[in-house]
């Protein structure tokens, strides 16, 4: 799992990611099971999804409001509150590294902010289809 890239997390916030992680994975085996003409192409990409599902969870629950503060030109506050765990002026120094690891993965990969915010798993679906006709151009 690419969650192992952030050691430096509390336990409390790396179990919000691992539970909404497992969500939509559940989601998805009910796409699986009811959609068989899905299915095909997401067991052909299985890899690729569950991948870009993690940095999808990782973004909405942990650059999101990071970025949030960044964006209205804010210094970083005293503390931010990120899933249901409160961080630091400290916690929130030592998750630079973290943040640049994370950019330096959509970089590489030419993923977008785009791909990885969607409102249920079915959206993710269909905007990963139309990013993989563009990515192959």
């Amino acid at each position: 799992m690419i969650f192992s890239f952030i050691e430096k997390i509390s336990y409390t916030l790396a179990n919000e990611l691992s539970s909404e992680y497992k969500k939509f994975l559940n989601e998805l085996r009910f796409i699986i099971e009811t959609n068989k003409d899905l299915a095909k192409w997401v067991n052909e990409n299985i890899e690729v999804i569950t991948f870009l599902l993690e940095l999808s969870v990782f973004y909405r629950k942990i650059i999101v409001p990071l970025k949030g503060t960044a964006e209205f030109g804010l210094e970083l506050p005293y503390s931010l509150i990120v899933g249901s765990e409160v961080l630091t002026k400290e916690n929130l120094e030592n998750m630079k590294n973290i943040v640049a690891i994370f950019e330096e993965i959509l970089s590489r990969y030419r993923i977008t902010p785009w791909l990885l915010d969607f409102g249920d798993i079915e959206e993710f679906l269909y905007k990963l289809k139309n990013f993989e006709k563009e990515y192959d151009e």
